[in-house]
């Protein structure tokens, strides 16, 4: 088929031969500064949405357990940072640089990595999350820094109570003058008031109206880091993983107010009141309810009115009325012709299938088997994973590659941010693993890597494992005889990388949890500047300013 000439047209005239864009991705906005009007409910529209969303996520015990399942089973996961390989990579700066990635994110931010985490988890819920980055001169911790600074004054003196401005200098663990991060901090979904839209619509702004001042704030996402569990059309707001079950949650409200209702009145009948007919023995003669020229029976009609629906078994409960006047109960004939109880359950079946987190309710009727609740909650922990992929993906391609562009560094150096399985396999089923590959001949051991991942998923310390291949190199590359270690003589562990027995470098994982270093890991950034014993051959860089 021949090429449309126009097309080869706007081709050939774009900037710099590159060709234009024909189509948009069709998320439903209107204007430059909009809000998205993809979702069916109204109710999920906009901030209002998102106030469902948090309404559910706080009051559905369903949906606050899937979301503690998913927050805690990740927070669990070993989080690490993997050293840049490849051809032409210097693996001992590779090291240093994957080292100095690990303190900004794990070791140096105002907050701790897990605490990060969680709010970065809160997409599950709202199905985005925006976080901005901020960034500090690692300077240390010395007092003598702050002796430059200015007296701290309120944002407003005439006392609008906005608080003080943020001191400039935020302390370190660091002090190589490197531009880190001092916080990746939400920006919350509940004060999102508009998305501004370029010409392909793509979101490149967030208008925020926060409290205490509730004024437009413009948070360019070009700053941020965006997270979302699916694009959906580029919608920069995601979908939540709860979507599905939003309207099983709010019937089941319904439901259970009804039924709250009910018990409170104690589920015994409609409650109504009944005049008697006049005593003509006595001469007594009732007032006519039912008179609307009766200024005293319409306030009468009122009273009984509001204390008909008013009645509840309660503390306040009991009534006195005239004698003319019965009160009664229009029974329902016995049972209800429902079970609300069967009901709601039906719907919080319905919430937990949505998002595979129906190994919930396993056990609570003496239903399920230990199989079909292992198959269920592999689902869950294999979909997590998946999500925890998109987090350090995101990270990978946006914050690392920033971080390095800031402080110099190449990009070909830049680590990657990488997880550990959220569900590890139980140690019987692992054992049985490794002693038939042993059987079929696998050279599985000695394998420093290996050995810490075994000892990692049956929790225990990593700390005491040494490289046997890295000592016997060594020994070999510098001429030296390699005698055999005596039992009970300490073993002597190196500073640099390991080294396999061909030469090559392999590079330990930077891993979130503080502690002893791992026999084999890089010194800290600063330390390998300063130590020659340390330098790589044939690199004359003593700092990671401008590699």
């Amino acid at each position: 088929m021949a090429a449309d000439p126009t097309v080869l047209k706007l081709v050939q005239g774009a900037q710099a031969d590159i060709p234009v864009d024909f189509g948009i991705t069709g998320v439903a906005r209107y204007g430059g500064v909009s809000r998205v009007y993809e979702e069916w409910l109204q109710a999920l529209q906009g901030p209002t949405g998102m106030k469902l969303y948090r309404e559910q996520i706080d009051n559905c015990p369903i949906t606050g357990a899937f979301l503690f399942a998913a927050q805690f089973l990740a927070r669990g996961s070993t989080f690490r940072i993997d050293p840049a390989r490849g051809t032409g990579v210097d693996d001992m700066m590779a090291l240093q640089i994957a080292e100095r990635v690990r303190g900004a994110l794990f070791d140096d931010l105002e907050v701790t990595w897990p605490d990060l985490l969680s709010d970065v988890m809160s997409m599950f819920g709202f199905g985005w999350s925006v976080h901005e980055m901020s960034f500090k001169r690692c300077r240390g911790t010395d007092p003598t820094n702050l002796t430059t600074l200015q007296t701290i004054q309120p944002v407003d003196p005439g006392g609008e109570g906005q608080g003080p401005i943020p001191t400039p200098f935020t302390p370190s663990k660091y002090n190589d003058g490197w531009l880190a991060f001092r916080n990746i901090e939400i920006r919350s979904q509940e004060t999102l008031f508009m998305w501004e839209w370029d010409a392909q619509s793509h979101a490149i702004v967030m208008q925020q109206m926060a409290p205490p001042d509730f004024g437009i704030r413009r948070v360019p996402l070009a700053k941020c880091l965006h997270f979302r569990t699916q694009l959906a059309k580029n919608n920069p707001e995601g979908r939540s993983l709860i979507r599905n079950a939003v309207p099983s949650y709010l019937f089941k409200k319904n439901i259970q107010t009804i039924e709250a209702i009910g018990v409170e009145r104690d589920l015994v009948g409609y409650p109504y009141f009944q005049q008697l007919p006049p005593d003509q023995t006595k001469g007594y003669a009732p007032i006519d309810l039912w008179n609307p020229k009766d200024t005293m029976a319409a306030l009468y009609l009122q009273k009984l009115q509001g204390m008909v629906r008013s009645i509840r078994r309660d503390e306040q409960e009991g009534m006195v009325l005239p004698w003319h006047i019965e009160f009664k109960l229009a029974s329902t004939g016995g049972k209800r012709n429902f079970d609300t109880n069967a009901i709601i359950l039906r719907y919080e079946k319905d919430i937990a299938m949505s998002v595979l987190a129906d190994f919930i309710m396993l056990g609570h009727d003496a239903q399920g088997s230990k199989a079909l609740a292992s198959t269920k909650s592999q689902l869950f922990t294999a979909a997590l994973n998946s999500l925890l992929d998109s987090i350090c993906a995101t990270f990978n391609r946006f914050a690392i590659p920033l971080l390095l562009k800031l402080n110099g560094v190449p990009a070909v150096l830049a680590p990657t941010l990488g997880h550990s399985n959220v569900e590890n396999l139980p140690a019987d089923v692992l054992g049985t693993f490794i002693a038939r590959l042993a059987q079929a001949g696998a050279p599985l051991f000695p394998d420093t890597d290996l050995t810490e991942a075994l000892l990692d998923t049956v929790h225990m310390p990593t700390s005491g494992i040494v490289d046997p291949e890295a000592t016997l190199s060594e020994g070999a590359q510098s001429g030296e005889s390699v005698a055999e270690p005596e039992h009970n003589a300490p073993t002597e562990v190196r500073s640099g990388p390991p080294r396999n027995a061909t030469g090559g470098t392999r590079l330990p994982r930077m891993r979130q949890t503080p502690g002893p270093r791992t026999p084999g890991a890089a010194k800290p950034p600063e330390r390998i500047a300063n130590d020659p014993k340390a330098k790589p051959q044939g690199s004359n860089n003593t700092s990671l300013r401008g590699v």
